[in-house]
């Protein structure tokens, strides 16, 4: 991937502005509301594609987080992918260290990558961002098909620094504990109360499908369909950015599924068969 864009797509509409550049990773480098930057803008550019900044916002494809040793099983077989540099494990996937492609119209901006077999995914895969602008809400399509002739492991999500934001709140059935290499401990807690996200603080959470803030006054929320209802969230020490990360499937899922937890609650793990999709949608809304 080059380092540096050659080119930025804009798409300016209703309370929303938005600049991506599919040369990063297919990354938004700015999005804002009302003028007011809704996440951290992408400024430090170039960059080395694995020592992103905490700015802009990327996707996650054919999987996100970690993958414990970078290994799992896999249709009767090992397979074994290259590790995130000085890691024992793999980090987000690639596809935000690849070039993708990008299209635009009045009030959609579509990114697309084609990913063939590499040391990351031995599986050829498109994946798909679009944007669309509708009044006071930010529509966000994600999709992922499997190019190759046998069964694909699928995973994706989004992964935006957000900035401003307070209060932030959901209502999540469960939560999987931390270990030490932000690894889930398999010993999920069930939730029956409001979680309100401090500085500092990492979730990985299952079975919620709205996040909800506040954003310069306003009230905001993040709502996805029930293919994302396991997102990540994550606020820095400083305040400086919030993660918010709706995904698929829990971290390292694919190393979980034949624990314990497995048997009683949902990892989120998917397989797409040749030729097949898994779309998924975000709403972001600021009333």
């Amino acid at each position: 991937m080059s380092p540096l864009a050659k080119f930025t797509m804009i798409l300016n509409k209703h309370h929303f502005y938005i600049e991506a550049a599919p040369e990063l990773g297919g990354r938004l480098c700015c999005l804002k509301f009302q003028d007011k930057d809704l996440i951290v803008p992408l400024t430090e550019r170039p960059f080395q594609p694995t020592q992103w900044p905490k700015q802009g916002a990327y996707p996650l494809f054919p999987y996100h987080n970690r993958i414990e040793n970078a290994q799992f099983g896999w249709q009767q077989k090992i397979i074994t992918l290259a590790t995130f540099p000085e890691s024992e494990h793999t980090l987000h996937g690639t596809a935000h260290q690849k070039v993708w492609h990008g299209n635009i119209s009045a009030d959609t901006l579509t990114m697309i990558l084609n990913s063939e077999p590499d040391i990351d995914w031995p599986w050829a895969y498109q994946a798909t961002q679009s944007f669309r602008i509708i009044e006071n809400t930010l529509h966000i399509e994600l999709i992922l098909k499997n190019l190759s002739n046998t069964p694909m492991p699928a995973g994706m999500g989004w992964h935006p620094y957000f900035c401003h934001l307070k209060n932030i709140t959901c209502r999540p059935e469960t939560h999987w504990p931390l270990n030490q290499e932000l690894l889930p401990i398999p010993t999920p807690e069930v939730f029956s109360e409001t979680l309100t996200l401090a500085a500092g603080e990492t979730y990985y959470l299952s079975g919620c499908q709205e996040i909800t803030f506040e954003f310069h006054g306003k009230s905001g929320r993040l709502t996805t369909d029930k293919t994302l209802n396991h997102p990540v969230l994550h606020a820095s020490p400083d305040g400086s950015y919030t993660c918010i990360e709706p995904t698929t499937h829990i971290p390292n899922a694919l190393n979980l599924v034949h624990s314990e937890a497995a048997l009683k609650h949902s990892l989120g793990t998917l397989s797409l068969s040749p030729g097949s999709k898994l779309v998924s949608s975000i709403k972001l809304t600021i009333d």
